[in-house]
């Protein structure tokens, strides 16, 4: 299945504000909720998800990037979120580097195969010659989804 079918609404962050994750979660979800791709209803349950994963393990892979990702009870689709940080967010990295680029993913909590092979999907796209580098230098949509279409 192309990895395009996985993101029902890629979309990018690019200047996130937040110094700490659980202000990146917060500013993510809040803009999920303002482009009505997650229900307000959703937010909290969304956001405690969000850091209650974070808490058991760290979801940051080292070289810049993290990808929190979280079940979300009464979503109705899976929504996946570029979120970038120029200064970089202190984490819990393997590395101990900050990271920049947020690959945050939500997905329903009815359905953990998705869940599953969603993470599974971005992990090969992240393993691809590059791929991290070019997710740090993405500016626009039009070029997330190249970058997508070119990993297929």
């Amino acid at each position: 299945m192309p990895l395009t079918e996985f993101f029902l609404h890629p979309l990018i962050l690019s200047d996130l504000k937040g110094k700490t994750s659980t202000e990146v979660f917060e500013e993510t979800v809040q803009f999920l909720v303002d482009k009505q791709l997650l229900p307000p209803d959703l937010r909290k349950n969304t956001l405690d998800a969000l850091i209650a994963r974070e808490q058991k393990l760290s979801t940051g892979i080292g070289e810049g990037l993290a990808l929190p990702h979280a079940s979300i009870p009464g979503l109705p689709g899976s929504v996946v979120i570029l979120a970038r940080s120029k200064e970089g967010i202190p984490y819990a990295a393997p590395d101990h580097q900050p990271v920049h680029v947020f690959f945050v993913i939500l997905v329903p909590s009815h359905d953990y195969g998705a869940h599953l092979r969603t993470l599974a999907h971005v992990g090969k796209f992240l393993s691809r010659p590059g791929m991290k580098q070019k997710l740090k230098d993405v500016q626009e949509h039009a070029e997330l989804q190249k970058l997508f279409k070119e990993a297929l």
